[in-house]
C-alpha cells in the first residue's frame, strides 16, 4: 500500500497538479498549502519592494487568485515554485503601475544589498519591464538559481535558505553569489540604458 505524504508536505508542482486535477475540497486544500508556505515570503517581498503593507496584502490575495486560475497553465518544464514567483513579481509590478509607485530594485553590484522600503526612486516602467524579461529569461535558463535568489530577495536568512536548499550555510552563501553573477549579464541591458 503506498502512503502519500500529507497535503502540507507535498512539492509545489503536487499541489498545482491538485488543484487542477482534484476533487474540490483536494483543490481547496491544495491552494491552502501553497498559501500557508509562500505568503509570509511574498509580504516580505512585497513589503521590500515598495509596497506598503496594506498593498502587501492585496497584492498577496491577487497573487493567489492568478495561481488558482492559472494554475493549468503552469508547464512542467520548470519548477513550479519558479512559476509562482513569477506571477508574484509580475502581480507587484502591475500593482506599483496602478498605484504609480516604483518597486525597489536593488542594486546587483552590491555583495551584501539592503532590504530598505523606505529607498524610493521615480517610476520607470520601460526599466521596471526589462528587468521583468531579464528574469524570466534567467528563470529559464537557471530554475534553481532563480529560485535561490527568489527566496532570499523574499526575506528568507541565508540559515533558512540553506534548509530549505539542502546546502550547508557556507556553501549557501557561495551559491547565492555565484547565482547573483550569473543573473548580472540578464539585467546589465537594463541598467546600461538607465546610464546613457
Amino acid at each position: 500500500m503506498r502512503l502519500e505524504l500529507p497535503i502540507k508536505d507535498l512539492a509545489d508542482e503536487d499541489l498545482l497538479r491538485r488543484i487542477v486535477e482534484g476533487h474540490p475540497v483536494s483543490r481547496d486544500q491544495a491552494i491552502s498549502a501553497l498559501y500557508w508556505r509562500w505568503a509570509a515570503p511574498m509580504k516580505r517581498f512585497f513589503v521590500a519592494h515598495g509596497a506598503t503593507l496594506e498593498g502587501s496584502e492585496d497584492v498577496l490575495q491577487e497573487t493567489f487568485v492568478k495561481i488558482w486560475q492559472g494554475a493549468s497553465g503552469y508547464q512542467k518544464t520548470g519548477r513550479a515554485t519558479s512559476w509562482i514567483w513569477t506571477i508574484a513579481r509580475n502581480t507587484l509590478t502591475d500593482h506599483h503601475r496602478r498605484n504609480a509607485r516604483q518597486p525597489l530594485m536593488e542594486s546587483m553590484d552590491s555583495e551584501n544589498p539592503s532590504h530598505d522600503p523606505e529607498a524610493k526612486a521615480p517610476y520607470d516602467h520601460e526599466s521596471d519591464d526589462c528587468i521583468n524579461r531579464g528574469l524570466d529569461l534567467f528563470a529559464g535558463s537557471h530554475p534553481d538559481r532563480a529560485y535561490a535568489l527568489e527566496l532570499w530577495s523574499s526575506g528568507v536568512d541565508l540559515q533558512s535558505l540553506s534548509v530549505i536548499l539542502g546546502r550547508s550555510y557556507g556553501a549557501t552563501r557561495q551559491f547565492l553569489l555565484e547565482c547573483r553573477k550569473k543573473v548580472k549579464p540578464f539585467l546589465s541591458p537594463c541598467f546600461e540604458s538607465q546610464e546613457s
